[in-house]
């Protein structure tokens, strides 16, 4: 886990050397609305086993400007590591991302989720048929650091952040690794 730390630290400061340089990427155009998805599966031994686990969502964000943005996320995990327990959580909120800058091809930033989450759960007790429900709702946040990857020429870009959540995630813990695929439209030359 630490490497990864290391490794995402260093994408960071790598994204904020690249901004300072004075090149040809700094008149990258700047869009008003962004729309993402992403599916991450967790890639652990239950996965080799032929159990799933995974978390998917769509996003879309209004671009006050070229360094804040705000907008709605709808969000499934799905977990299911045995044959005896499976859960499915669904979230509900706002985002808000604020960037570093948008005139470069790698844009720091950092996202705020506040929402619901809705969570049912099965258990088969003993082996049998016999079956337990448990439901949930609660509040939900995270605070993610990331960076953007632009790519060049597009309106897409990909973002990479690490989640830090107030609940478990899907990988059981508070904190993951988590990317998203994202297209830009509307156009604005500010």
């Amino acid at each position: 886990m630490k490497i990864k730390y290391y490794l995402f630290c260093l994408v960071i400061i790598i994204s904020l050397n690249t901004h300072a340089q004075n090149n040809s990427d700094n008149k990258l155009k700047y869009y008003k609305h962004e729309f993402g998805i992403q599916f991450n599966p967790l890639l652990d031994k239950s996965f080799r086993s032929g159990y799933s686990t995974y978390i998917s969502s769509a996003i879309y964000l209004y671009h006050f400007n070229k360094y804040l943005a705000l907008g709605p996320i709808i969000s499934n995990s799905h977990l299911k590591p045995s044959t005896w327990f499976s859960s499915n959580t669904y979230n509900m909120g706002l985002i808000s991302k604020l960037k570093y800058s948008n005139r470069t091809r790698f844009t720091p930033f950092v996202e705020v989720y506040t929402g619901m989450q809705f969570g049912k759960s099965r258990y088969l007790l003993n082996g049998s048929s016999d079956e337990t429900i448990y439901k949930s709702q609660k509040f939900n946040y995270y605070v993610a650091p990331g960076v953007k990857f632009m790519f060049k020429n597009t309106r897409f870009s990909f973002d990479l952040m690490y989640k830090l959540s107030s609940m478990r995630l899907y990988n059981n813990k508070n904190a993951v690794f988590s990317w998203r695929f994202c297209y830009s439209f509307g156009k604005t030359n500010k």
